[in-house]
């Protein structure tokens, strides 16, 4: 056994370049319990410097700035009793705990000025904390599973958690009456198990059970927290809603796996729907101008001047998260699924100019759920070629 090594799983690990006079420190803790503190010099190496006992099993480390401007003068432990110990970086010794969580805490996380610490824990909520005197300042029932990760934004008191509902959320904790500011859409479809930010706040990046990282980057578009709200809530209704249709589905074969038609569903349908009828109008228009031998006219303002294959790509990346592809694909009419397939082949002829992943999400779903309708279709022999 080398010196200093765990005696057990090592579930955590945070590192700093200023919480120590060595170049860079770094903190593990695990099933011991014991947070051990490593060092490293460009001529020593890594060698291990301290040792703290805290007698639980320790789930995630942090470091965070302290009152005084310090940065990372503080480390956060959480352990399995659902408390969150915080000692003085460099002398490992107590400042307080944090005790609030009813479950343990698996993220933890401070705001670069040192006035906050966030902490999320497997009770679903998102707890905010003032490190002076850990005093408790905000609970948010952030989501419907365990919040696996929190990260800050540079700058700000945004924090954007990861959850094994499979969402990714942002919040402004310096709102105490309306914290909630948007879901990242299209995400993770598994749950999400690490989330981090980029030094400079430019991006978010995310890793989950699906196997993948996504990176999530900053855009001048605007959102309107007020609408995401109103997502969320179709969430929740979508949700009673299903706890009803389970009962009465409970033994329809796993493989067919039917999407709920709830009202966002519908809802997304009727905006898929339109935006389909608008770009089949247009395509119609310019094919029946060019046969004529004809300029074709001018692409729809409706349209944003895209074309239609990429308009109908947009409207379908506009629904409030990737969840709600497949509930809204559904409830299609028939005909108009035959289109979407149509534009979605389209669309394909152009793989740099387009979306590929959403073709191929929404060309699957709208094959499994429409599969016997959609090979009855003669016309449909093209594009299935194409999208095969």
């Amino acid at each position: 056994k080398a010196a200093g090594e765990h005696a057990g799983a090592v579930l955590a690990c945070a590192a700093s370049t200023s919480a120590t006079d060595a170049t860079c420190a770094a903190a593990t803790g695990g099933a011991d319990p014991e947070v051990k503190i490593w060092t490293w010099e460009p001529a020593e190496g890594l060698s291990h410097a301290k040792t703290l006992r805290v007698d639980e099993e320790v789930l995630a480390l942090a470091y965070a700035r302290d009152a005084r401007g310090r940065r990372d003068g503080f480390l956060c432990v959480a352990t399995t009793d659902h408390c969150v110990r915080v000692v003085f970086a460099d002398s490992l010794k107590f400042k307080v705990s944090l005790y609030g969580h009813a479950l343990s805490v698996l993220s933890v996380a401070g705001s670069f000025d040192g006035k906050l610490l966030a902490t999320g824990s497997a009770d679903k909520t998102l707890k905010l904390w003032g490190l002076e005197f850990g005093d408790l300042r905000r609970s948010i029932l952030a989501h419907d599973d365990a919040v696996t990760g929190v990260a800050w934004l540079k700058g700000t008191h945004y924090c954007v958690t990861t959850s094994k509902d499979g969402a990714v959320k942002q919040w402004d904790c310096d709102r105490l009456d309306e914290p909630f500011v948007q879901l990242f859409r299209r995400g993770h479809c598994a749950e999400v198990w690490a989330v981090v930010a980029a030094p400079d706040g430019a991006a978010v990046y995310t890793a989950g059970a699906d196997r993948s990282v996504r990176c999530w980057a900053r855009t001048d578009e605007p959102v309107f927290a007020s609408e995401e709200r109103e997502a969320l809530v179709d969430a929740v209704q979508d949700r009673i809603e299903a706890g009803r249709e389970d009962e009465a589905t409970e033994h329809v074969s796993a493989a067919i796996a039917p999407a709920r038609a709830s009202a966002t569903a519908r809802k997304g349908a009727e905006r898929v729907a339109e935006a389909l009828e608008l770009a089949q109008g247009e395509a119609g228009a310019a094919a029946a101008a060019l046969s004529a031998g004809k300029e074709p006219p001018a692409p729809s303002p409706l349209m944003l001047g895209s074309d239609p294959a990429t308009y109908v790509l947009s409207r379908l990346a506009a629904l409030p998260s990737a969840a709600d592809l497949e509930p809204a694909l559904l409830v299609l009419p028939v005909d108009l699924v035959a289109v979407l397939l149509g534009f979605l082949a389209d669309a394909l002829d152009r793989p740099a100019a387009c979306d590929v992943e959403l073709c191929a999400r929404a060309s699957a779903c709208a094959l499994r759920l429409h599969r016997r309708a959609v090979a009855a279709h003669a016309p449909l022999r093209r594009p299935l070629r194409k999208l095969r």
